[in-house]
């Protein structure tokens, strides 16, 4: 299915499957289809989806990310002129999240690593009681440039 997407125009929005686990979406299916958008729908769960390796693969692949558990109900509608409309239930905010964790080192000696989530908008010291076990290293300038706040409880570097 993917070599038959990959022959058009990129996806416009794509509805990530099986409520963004960790295999729903690889690699090689973004790059052939291109996603604009992508709407995860999830609400809390104790699986721990959407999972951060998915969300971060969306983020690479230049997606604008949308799940249910933050934005509420979403609803988009396609007229037969080519407008689109969204609606969300709660927040048009779009989820912001960093690429995949990695454990190599930062390029550049003075790169202050701190830690955000796949579905929060603040960035965190290690250890700060905020920081889900879904813990992403990224570097405070990347945080920055992502739209990512500073933790108020842990203070981490500004």
């Amino acid at each position: 299915m993917a070599a038959v997407c990959a022959r058009g125009p990129p996806l416009y929005l794509l509805k990530v499957a099986h409520h963004g686990s960790r295999y729903a979406t690889n690699t090689s299916f973004l790059a052939q289809t291109r996603p604009r958008y992508a709407v995860i729908s999830v609400g809390r769960n104790s699986y721990g989806h959407p999972s951060p390796a998915t969300v971060a693969r969306l983020r690479a692949a230049h997606a604008t990310i949308y799940t249910t558990q933050t934005n509420g109900t979403i609803s988009v509608t396609f007229s037969a002129s080519g407008a689109v409309r969204w609606s969300f239930g709660s927040s048009s905010r779009p989820v912001v999240a960093a690429a995949a964790r990695t454990s190599a080192a930062p390029k550049a000696s003075g790169d202050v690593i701190v830690y955000v989530t796949a579905t929060g908008h603040r960035y965190h010291r290690d250890g700060c009681r905020y920081l889900s076990k879904s813990r992403i290293a990224i570097t405070l300038a990347k945080a920055k440039a992502e739209g990512y706040r500073p933790c108020s409880v842990c203070d981490p570097p500004q």
